[in-house]
């Protein structure tokens, strides 16, 4: 109601938070090559972006799939099988994003999906993102359930 009385000036301006795509995945080797392939090809800039992927447990080749593409962008926790919300919990928590979007390993986005989403609003800077091929849910980072940092790139659940 104030603003319709004084209305105050103010500045928008297109932001660039970092993002971090956080996958869990278990036995996904048929899916998770076409995953890192889509999320390194979105149109977010490559410095400002990139992927944890906690492999639950996996059997298949998950592992050996995701560590052709470990680098600065793709970052592997190889767990135990611990269940998928300790292993976004663990991926969470190796996240440096000041955005992290949740995904599952099978679901592909339009190239511009962080482009339109994350640099314009300021109101997601301190957000956490659940991206399923349905739903978008945002939620504040704040109200994630308590992780520990893992400074390593395997973690006992």
């Amino acid at each position: 109601m104030r603003g319709l009385i004084r209305p105050r000036e103010y500045k928008a301006a297109d932001i660039t938070p970092s993002v971090t795509m956080v996958l869990a995945a278990h036995n996904e080797a048929p899916s998770i090559g076409p995953k890192l392939e889509n999320v390194l090809s979105l149109d977010y800039p490559s410095e400002r972006m990139n992927v944890v992927v906690a492999s639950d447990g996996s059997n298949d080749g998950t592992d050996e799939i995701v560590r052709q593409y470990e680098g600065p962008r793709v970052r592997l926790l190889s767990l135990n099988r611990c269940g998928k919300a300790a292993a976004l919990n663990a991926a969470a928590a190796a996240a440096g994003g000041e955005i992290l979007v949740f995904s599952d390993a099978n679901s592909m986005y339009a190239r511009t999906l962080c482009a339109s989403s994350c640099a314009r609003s300021p109101i997601l800077s301190s957000a956490a993102w659940q991206v399923t091929s349905a739903t978008w849910l945002m939620e504040e980072r704040t109200r994630l359930p308590p992780v520990s940092r893992s400074t390593g790139t395997s973690i006992a659940c």
